[in-house]
């Protein structure tokens, strides 16, 4: 049987190629907007 403890808290949940990573905002010092990138 496994435990399971609920937590709350805000993350920041991006995407990188077709990844998508969820971060603790507590790890997080600076959040910038680069617009469109384009290859």
């Amino acid at each position: 049987m496994t435990a399971t403890i609920a937590t709350t808290g805000q993350v920041l949940e991006f995407t990188l190629g077709e990844e998508t990573y969820c971060v603790s905002i507590d790890y997080v010092t600076e959040i910038v907007d680069v617009g469109e990138l384009t290859t």
